[in-house]
């Protein structure tokens, strides 16, 4: 009788940690989420050219992490800062294709196809970077992404510039705003990302 307690008492002692692992997942998992903003709304006028020339549409790649940006190549501050940012982004997630990221340009009429193209050589970027007509790059701004309150529609004097880094899970949720130019925002950015690779 005696061996028969000493063993229960020794499953009991292995068993505890596990538990209280257990239990501590649970919590996390039930009040550590990551809060959702909104839900981005994809409309068939969202058809972009990347920097290889090839369509891209939100069909084909809706169902991923994504975490998207809009800048412009000739941003002389801003812009590059951000990209670097992005850089840590890219080299945090390689090889993982569950994760995209997508930055617009908000200048399409300078930022065509082989100008991209050039920037990303320049950067050494190997992420998506898209462009556009400018009605069609300013509404997803403004009505999928919600990067700024103030109206337009996209016309010549129209002009959006931010340098938030928008979090989107791959149910089409935003789940985050992070602020591209600054390296503690980027590390909360990829502590989110890699959260949301195990949330279900």
């Amino acid at each position: 009788m005696k061996r028969n307690n000493k063993w229960v008492w020794l499953m009991l002692v292995l068993m505890l940690p596990l538990c209280a692992w257990l239990g501590v997942r649970t919590y996390e998992r039930e009040l550590g989420r990551l809060p959702v903003f909104s839900q981005v709304q994809y409309d068939s006028s969202y058809v972009f050219t990347d920097q290889h020339a090839q369509s891209f549409t939100f069909s084909n790649h809706a169902k991923q992490l994504t975490v998207a940006n809009f800048f412009f190549t000739s941003c002389p501050v801003i812009c590059p800062k951000m990209t670097k940012q992005l850089l840590r982004v890219q080299k945090a997630f390689e090889s993982q294709p569950n994760i995209q990221l997508l930055s617009f340009t908000v200048d399409p009429a300078h930022d065509r196809p082989e100008v991209l193209s050039r920037y990303a050589d320049t950067y050494g970027i190997r992420w998506t970077l898209l462009t556009g007509t400018k009605p069609a790059l300013y509404k997803l701004a403004r009505n999928a992404f919600r990067l700024v309150a103030t109206e337009g529609d996209g016309g010549p004097t129209d002009f959006i510039h931010s340098d938030q880094l928008v979090l989107v899970d791959d149910r089409g949720n935003i789940r985050g705003y992070y602020e591209g130019t600054d390296a503690d925002a980027v590390d909360e950015l990829i502590h989110d990302l890699k959260q949301l690779q195990h949330e279900r």
